[in-house]
């Protein structure tokens, strides 16, 4: 009997997950100011809830189908491709909270308004341009948001919120259609190696409720022990100083290998490297050492010659900024390489997209064919705004597709149009504010620290 992973049980229990993740991160960031949880594409919030269902839910369900004798299939312990399907729901809306678009929205579109103050000149510069669409203006509801006291003003950011929603829509629609248009490509042709999509792999590989196979070697359980034991240790440590922890961990220090390099932090005990590495394959981590290598050396180098671009202005990028420009270009070459690579496949995909040009042969014709009209009706729609001179001037351009994707095609074309202007506008306005959100921080100190908004 085929594993049917995608079950009411499993989506059921994947949303119950992401409502747990999603209060728990927001919970310890904002209320504890704990350490931040969902920072990584397996979040270690994730993790826990998928190692509590293998090793203790499932075992339940297991042992409870046992006793029944199987009369209660919805008893019967998850299947793994029941387990995947939580995961797969949990890998994307854990993230939801605290970081990317939803961490930072609000309090990017709540600024202008807020922190505009005589000295920055924002009310003269900035709120001539910024609609109530896509900001809200009422004072009194940003100082709720900012301040509390008072309930949500709903009808103050419910149109903004909106707006930004489509736009938000529109960028996973995009991306989920980019999913499909690659995926044949890296998991048949390229067979590509997902070292992270491994662990969930190996860890619901169970029998009848049982745990994975891997959990009963001495070896799983001496590691897991040694790890645990050091993160207890050194967690009495962080609450009695006086009481002394293990200095190699998590790091032993930072070490330069010459006076101009720049330095790494020595963590022999990494243990997500560790983990990383174990399932990555090899020229994957030779890739990994050999151009971290290359980036001390070159780094030493700069330094000692007096080159430099100035500073990088946040924490996410790279220092010195030289390398972290190179850094970007090295991924843009990458992603021309991997298409370029995908060339023969994108062609026969797209040529599906059209009927009478091309045969899907793995059953996946209008999903080729509705995700290629989607692309490339967003790309000419970009073409046409950049040929204008990035005003968001848009010619009207007649489509012609035929089949039944043209008719759908045909009817978005206008919430299409819709959605350009609002994120050429989105992307002019958001970036002016961000930029200058910084300038603000000092002189509305006495109001608010703007970090922690």
């Amino acid at each position: 009997m085929p594993d049917r992973g995608l079950t009411l049980r499993a989506s059921a229990l994947g949303v119950i997950g992401v409502v747990f993740i999603n209060l728990w991160v927001t919970y310890a960031e904002n209320v504890v100011h704990a350490s931040r949880l969902n920072l990584s594409y397996f979040q270690i919030t994730l993790l826990a809830v998928l190692i509590a269902l293998v090793g203790g839910i499932n075992p339940m369900l297991g042992w409870a189908g046992r006793r029944t004798g199987g009369r209660y299939p919805w008893i019967a312990p998850l299947s793994q491709g029941e387990l995947l399907v939580v995961v797969a729901v949990g890998i994307v809306g854990g993230v939801v909270p605290t970081s990317g678009v939803t961490g930072f929205l609000l309090g990017v579109i709540a600024s202008p308004f807020y922190f505009a103050s005589p000295e920055n000149g924002w009310t003269d510069y900035y709120h001539p341009h910024l609609s109530s669409w896509l900001v809200p203006t009422d004072w009194e509801a940003l100082r709720r948001f900012f301040e509390g006291g008072g309930g949500i003003d709903w009808a103050a950011w419910a149109v903004p919120l909106a707006w930004w929603a489509a736009l938000v829509v529109a960028l996973v629609w995009t991306t989920a259609c980019a999913v499909v248009l690659l995926r044949k490509q890296w998991a048949e042709h390229e067979k590509l190696v997902f070292p992270l999509a491994a662990v969930a792999v190996e860890m619901t590989e169970s029998v009848d409720g049982r745990p994975p196979g891997f959990t009963r070697g001495r070896l799983f359980w001496g590691g897991a022990i040694f790890a645990f034991l050091l993160f207890a240790w050194n967690l009495v440590s962080w609450f009695i100083p006086a009481f002394p922890g293990v200095s190699a961990f998590p790091h032993a220090g930072y070490y330069r290998f010459l006076t101009y390099s720049p330095g790494i932090y020595i963590q022999p005990f990494q243990f997500l490297t560790i983990g990383f590495a174990y399932f990555a394959n090899t020229e994957v981590l030779f890739s990994v050492w050999f151009f971290f290598l290359l980036h001390i050396v070159e780094g030493g180098i700069f330094n000692r010659i007096g080159y430099e671009i100035g500073a990088s202005v946040d924490s996410f990028s790279a220092d010195p900024a030289t390398e972290a420009w190179q850094g970007f270009g090295a991924l843009g070459f990458m992603v021309a390489w991997r298409l370029w690579v995908a060339r023969h496949h994108l062609r026969d995909v797209f040529r599906q997209a059209w009927p009478g040009q091309g045969k899907a042969d793995d059953g996946r014709r209008g999903q080729h064919g509705i995700a290629g009209h989607a692309g490339v009706h967003r790309l000419g729609m970009q073409g046409h705004a950049d040929a204008g001179g990035g005003r968001g001037a848009l010619p009207e351009v007649e489509t012609a597709v035929p089949g039944p994707a043209g008719g759908l095609h045909r009817r978005g074309d206008g919430l299409f149009r819709r959605g350009h202007d609002l994120v050429q506008r989105a992307g002019a306005y958001g970036t002016l504010v961000v930029k200058n959100q910084l300038s603000a921080i000092s002189d509305q100190r006495s109001k608010i620290d703007f970090a922690d908004c």
